[in-house]
């Protein structure tokens, strides 16, 4: 077992499918940090929409979600350069978020209003520096 401090209370956690890092939301700060797990070190803070609540990584590995609860939106992140790419309107207080198997929709629950967004998806054809 490892024990990684990071920037604040911290509410979710994704690990990359390669397993070096891990992504974590941090509601409060308004940011998602990324731990190397192989050095223990945070690599990056990546600003967010209000109020990051889930992450969710693609199989490949090359693109993150983040649900905002607080902003009522789903921001893409690109992990190789950890930027955000886009951002996605997902109704209020989108939460938890699950990928469809191909990966082409994004299904995000809104908790407080009791309704589902379906966000278009797609897996990045970036690759990976793995020399990061």
């Amino acid at each position: 077992m490892q024990t990684i401090p990071v920037s604040g209370w911290s509410h979710h956690q994704a690990i990359t499918p390669d397993g070096r890092y891990v992504l974590s939301t941090h509601p409060v700060r308004n940011h998602v940090s990324v731990v190397d797990v192989q050095t223990g070190a945070q690599v990056k803070l990546i600003e967010t929409d209000n109020g990051p609540y889930f992450v969710r990584v693609t199989k490949d590995g090359f693109k993150a979600y983040v649900s905002n609860s607080g902003a009522g939106t789903v921001q893409e992140i690109d992990t190789v350069t950890w930027r955000v790419t886009r951002s996605f309107p997902a109704g209020s207080s989108p939460e938890h978020m699950v990928l469809s198997g191909d990966e082409s929709k994004l299904y995000v629950n809104n908790a407080r209003k009791g309704a589902l967004s379906i966000i278009p998806g797609g897996a990045g054809a970036a690759k990976r520096n793995t020399d990061q």
